[in-house]
This record gives structure tokens, C-alpha cells and sequence, in this order.
């Protein structure tokens, strides 16, 4: 390997894992994601201080050239990222589905809670006793309603 495309490998890796520190620090990028990056760029920093060892790997897999070995294992490495990130973005796509129709249920009750108290008031005319026993069968219907889904 030239001394300068040496130089240049080494600096980029060592930008590139410095980048990935600073991002992991700020909060952009999670700490489970960042290992796999960190590693890749511990490996191309190592390749950039030992490139005798890919040529060497290469020989012994029958590849002619090291630079086509690691654009092989490198097309390999982002086809498992892509396939584990679509899972990622899968699951969170169905928590986030399942999220907003709890959300739209909690509105609706509150709706009808709402519906239920102006009801009490036009029936009750704003009478104190009538509101402790209104909330009474509120908070009882609604511990049977959670009774009957734990069920």
C-alpha cells in the first residue's frame, strides 16, 4: 500500500471513530448501534496499519486481489445492517400503530366521560351529593371494565 493511501486510510477511520464517540455522546446515536460501527472502524484502522493481511487472507481464499475481498465482505456487512435496521424500524413501526389506537381509545373515554359529568350536571342541577355518588359509579364501572379486559 502507498505510504499516502496509508495515511489517508488512517486518518478517515480514525475520524470516523472519533465522529461515532462524539455522536454516542451527544445522544444522537444509540449505544447498541455504534459497537457494529466502532468495530468497522477498528477494522479498516487495523487493515490501514496491516494491509499485508488482507493480501494475505485474499491469497488464501483464492481471491486475486484484497481490495475485491473487502468490497465483497463490506457489501455483506450492509446487507446485515439493512436487513437487521428494517427489522428495527418494523417493530417500532407497529409499537407506534399500537400506541396511537390506545391513544384514540383514551380519547374517546374521555370523551364520554365528559358526555357523562354535563349529563349529572343538567340532572343534578350542580348538587354536591350528587357529584360524590356520580364519580362513585364512574370509578366503579370503570374498575369492572379493567376487571373484565384483565380477564
Amino acid at each position: 500500500m502507498f505510504p499516502i493511501l496509508r495515511i489517508l486510510v488512517l486518518s478517515v477511520s480514525s475520524l470516523l471513530f472519533v465522529a461515532i464517540l462524539e455522536l454516542v455522546r451527544r445522544g444522537k446515536l444509540r449505544e447498541e448501534y455504534s459497537l457494529l460501527l466502532l468495530l468497522i472502524s477498528g477494522i479498516i484502522f487495523f487493515l490501514g496499519v496491516f494491509g499485508e493481511v488482507l493480501v494475505g487472507v485474499a491469497d488464501f481464499l483464492g481471491v486475486n486481489y484484497g481490495s475485491s475481498l473487502l468490497a465483497g465482505v463490506a457489501l455483506v456487512v450492509i446487507f446485515a445492517v439493512q436487513i437487521a435496521q428494517g427489522v428495527i424500524i418494523s417493530s417500532l413501526s407497529l409499537h407506534s400503530r399500537d400506541l396511537a389506537q390506545e391513544v384514540a381509545e383514551l380519547e374517546w373515554q374521555i370523551c364520554q366521560l365528559r358526555d357523562y359529568i354535563r349529563m349529572l350536571e343538567e340532572q343534578q342541577n350542580g348538587h354536591p351529593a350528587a357529584w360524590v355518588k356520580a364519580m362513585r359509579e364512574i370509578v366503579t364501572s370503570d374498575e369492572e371494565s379493567e376487571k373484565e379486559l384483565a380477564i
